[in-house]
């Protein structure tokens, strides 16, 4: 059962819905659509993220759902996260077989702006010869951008499957190069 949920608008990307099963826990992270975006500001600049609760009363009262929607929108405007270290909690282990979730557990120790194949995924989950149903979990994934198959390529580096489309996966890597270049640009080593 659902406790409480979310729409949050993402211009350029889509519509994610969050939803949680308790005030603590995010149950879910489903990409909606690119429908209905809003278009840029006058100023040229996309419009921030945008949070459409469901319900008013339940979204103030749930403090998973203003977490998740807070990463998310930091994410968005380009501010690297660590998706170790998540500010709540994922209800994964109700969710899929348990090489889904050592699957789902290893995306999220991908670090943020990097990749790796579908084979190392495989290989770190446990399956060496698994790349297919490394895959197949990736496709499964319940945690859009929290637990990030985005940062999955095939072995030739070319993108390879996501639910949003591969224009938004080229996108989502994108946007955490960029801010892997900013961080990188303002440390004393990138400085020289």
């Amino acid at each position: 059962m659902e406790f409480a949920s979310c729409r949050l608008l993402i211009p350029a990307f889509g519509a994610i819905r969050l939803s949680a099963a308790d005030s603590s826990t995010l149950a879910e992270a489903s990409y909606l659509s690119e429908a209905g975006l809003p278009e840029a500001e006058s100023d040229g600049q996309p419009p921030l993220p945008r949070v459409f609760p469901e319900d008013e009363a339940a979204f103030q009262h749930c403090a998973v759902l203003q977490s998740a929607a807070g990463w998310l929108a930091d994410y968005f405007r380009g501010v690297p996260q660590d998706n170790r270290t998540l500010p709540f909690r994922l209800q994964l282990e109700a969710r899929g077989t348990e090489f889904q979730r050592r699957v789902w557990r290893e995306l999220q120790a991908i670090p943020y702006g990097t990749t790796i194949t579908y084979k190392e995924l495989a290989e770190r989950a446990g399956c060496p010869k698994g790349f297919r149903a490394a895959g197949g979990a990736c496709n499964k994934n319940p945690f859009l951008i929290f637990v990030p198959c985005h940062r999955v390529i095939s072995a030739d580096g070319s993108l390879r499957g996501f639910a949003c489309g591969l224009g938004a996966k080229a996108a989502l890597l994108g946007l955490e190069r960029r801010g892997r270049a900013a961080i990188s640009s303002n440390t004393p080593e990138g400085r020289r």
